[in-house]
């Protein structure tokens, strides 16, 4: 995330999560997280990751085939939430750890571009 924040963060779809991480001034580990733990207490997440709303699945070393059927074979799988049916969003990525597809999971329980100041 560091390296990151000294870009922007431009990745990241919450850009108001993103500008209080920037206000920090110092971005030492021990701030991070208390700035992690002070945005998941206010239903506020720079990342679905952080919710548990999504997962990243490396795609190194795979061949452009294998990687079409994996995103057909996860487009294809429903999951059920609350009685209703979704599909995983599929983002292809090469940043950070390499290589990728992000999967978002809906529903979100919370506003995923924007932080509430409390609640």
């Amino acid at each position: 995330i560091k390296a990151c924040l000294a870009k922007g963060c431009p990745i990241y779809e919450n850009q108001q999560a993103v500008a209080e991480y920037l206000e920090l001034g110092n971005m030492s580990s021990a701030n991070i997280e208390k700035q992690i733990t002070d945005q998941m207490s206010r239903n506020c997440y720079i990342s679905k990751h952080l919710s548990n709303r999504a997962v990243d699945i490396g795609t190194a070393g795979h061949s452009r085939a294998e990687i079409v059927l994996l995103k057909q074979v996860i487009h294809n799988t429903l999951y059920e939430v609350d009685g209703k049916e979704y599909t995983a969003q599929i983002e292809d990525r090469s940043h950070g750890t390499g290589p990728h597809l992000h999967l978002n999971f809906e529903p979100y329980s919370f506003v995923p571009d924007r932080c509430p100041s409390s609640y």
